[in-house]
């Protein structure tokens, strides 16, 4: 037992002489914190640079206007996000003109235009997605497709996936095989067919 504990000791000092230094310093520890902590907007902008560069090329000429509701810049109309991270549509000629414009006096912008200025940042007014688009349809529509298929499947299971009928299984032949086999071997005589068979006048008692 004491080697033991001995064993225990010299390994516990081995691994405390692994231990850097600058872990058991609480002012170096301090400082590598503050060090990382000044470091974060720098990793943060290079990241988000990096998410750019790769969104960039799939979104056209889309720009990236917020954070939308998963941190992906892709465009989803969302009733509980109504923001999307990215535009409608891309920044056609006919869109930055209009942009332009309405960095004045929105009093000289006509009502086409704002709608249009609308339609170009979002595809849907909040009136349009809550507005009922018969989902009960669609899914209604899924129920009969699945019930239909599992029928279908079924039917052609009984058509080729089965095999014939055993010819001992019908009726013609069980009675066949009740008078030539049961009957004469007295199979059941107290309680199976042979029970309630009259072997003196060769035929079926006649229970009450």
């Amino acid at each position: 037992m004491a080697g033991r504990i001995c064993r225990l000791a010299q390994l516990a000092v081995r691994q405390s002489n692994r231990i850097p230094w600058r872990c058991m310093s609480s002012v170096s520890a301090v400082e590598d914190f503050q060090s990382e902590t000044n470091s974060i907007p720098d990793r943060i902008a290079e990241d988000a640079q990096k998410a750019k560069d790769w969104w960039h090329p799939q979104l056209g000429n889309r720009d990236i206007v917020g954070y939308g509701w998963n941190g992906d810049t892709t465009y989803m109309d969302r009733p509980d996000y109504p923001f999307p991270s990215i535009r409608f549509k891309e920044n056609t000629p006919e869109f930055m003109a209009l942009r332009a414009k309405e960095k004045g006096d929105w009093k000289k912008l006509t009502m086409d235009e704002k709608k249009e200025l609308y339609r170009c940042n979002y595809c849907q007014t909040i009136v349009e997605e809550n507005t009922e688009i018969g989902e009960w349809k669609i899914m209604l529509a899924h129920i009969l497709a699945v019930t239909t298929f599992a029928t279908l499947f079924v039917r052609f299971c009984d058509f080729y996936g089965t095999i014939p009928i055993p010819a001992s299984v019908t009726e013609e032949n069980q009675t066949k095989l009740l008078h030539e086999r049961f009957i004469p071997g007295r199979v059941g005589l107290f309680e199976g067919p042979a029970a309630h068979w009259d072997y003196e006048k060769n035929k079926w008692k006649d229970e009450v």
